[in-house]
């Protein structure tokens, strides 16, 4: 297995560099809000990646992105507004 190493940008965005010497801090990856970002769909393409495979490899990085999105989905559904009659009405 390939423990990675990764430093901040100034965007806020992880890159990952192969280095087994150096062990991954997977509470600090988790705190650094990375996840949301994830959820929010605010990734690009490459970090996006890189956070399916950290949940892939750390089960308690799946159990909490798992934690988030259940957390955006209460979220919405107990602010959603339900549209007026008359809307339906003038469509």
């Amino acid at each position: 297995m390939r423990i990675f190493t990764y430093r901040f940008l100034k965007c806020n965005y992880y890159i990952c560099t192969p280095n087994p010497t150096i062990k991954l801090d997977i509470e600090q990856f988790i705190y650094s809000g990375v996840l949301e970002e994830y959820c929010l769909g605010m990734l690009n393409d490459e970090d996006a990646a890189f956070v399916v495979q950290m949940s892939m490899l750390y089960p308690r990085v799946k159990e909490e992105l798992t934690n988030i999105e259940f957390a955006f989905e209460y979220f919405a559904q107990d602010n959603a507004i339900t549209p007026s009659p008359l809307l339906k009405k003038k469509f």
